[in-house]
């Protein structure tokens, strides 16, 4: 028996998430590939579209490649032992310009903005990265960071935030799709 796992592109519109592209793969497939390949050759995608990543999904490569092929911005979740991640963080306690979070839920979280940290997450051709932005948000009650990074230079921390806020949503979807439609457990006698 084999078993499968399986990559989703989910498009939102108004408030609905929309399954544009489904990506299947054996078990034993890493999880990147197959999705690799579909954000690579989607049709899906139109210039100044955004692509919300899950953290297990992180790739420089990919985000350049997104921006300067497909004309897509991403917005990516930093790894806590990420440069990137502790550099922004510490580069926030020198400023102090931390502004509110726009979302009432989070009243004792803080946003900062900080902008051209292209080389402080690198690729293996560094003369090829794309720039990069990120908000840091810090949490006061636990007294963490959260950083998220963005190809999408033009845009506030706020709009960032907001941004990436659309990915509880997407993530909810992919859920039901799991345990609901049960999309993600096939089983054949025969691999094909």
């Amino acid at each position: 028996m084999c078993e499968y796992k399986f990559g989703v592109l989910r498009g939102i519109l108004d408030d609905a998430g929309i399954t544009e592209e489904i990506v299947f793969g054996t078990f034993k497939t890493h999880d990147m590939k197959p999705c690799r390949e579909m954000l690579k050759n989607t049709s899906c995608f139109h210039e100044n579209d955004i692509l919300i990543n899950d953290m297990e999904f992180l790739s420089r490569e990919m985000a350049n490649y997104l921006k300067i092929q497909r004309r897509v911005n991403t917005y990516i979740p930093a790894r806590e032992n990420m440069t990137v991640c502790q550099d922004a963080i510490k580069l926030t306690a020198i400023s102090g310009k931390w502004q509110k979070h726009p979302n009432q839920k989070r009243r004792g979280q803080e946003i900062y903005l900080l902008t051209d940290l292209g080389p402080l997450w690198e690729s293996g051709a560094p003369e090829k990265d794309v720039p990069i932005n990120s908000c840091v948000v810090h949490d006061k009650k636990t007294d963490k960071y959260f950083v998220f990074t963005t190809t999408d230079t033009g845009r506030t921390a706020r709009q960032i935030i907001n941004t990436y806020e659309l990915r509880p949503k997407i993530k909810e979807d992919f859920r039901q799709m799991k345990d609901f439609w049960k999309l993600e457990y096939f089983k054949s006698t025969r691999y094909n």
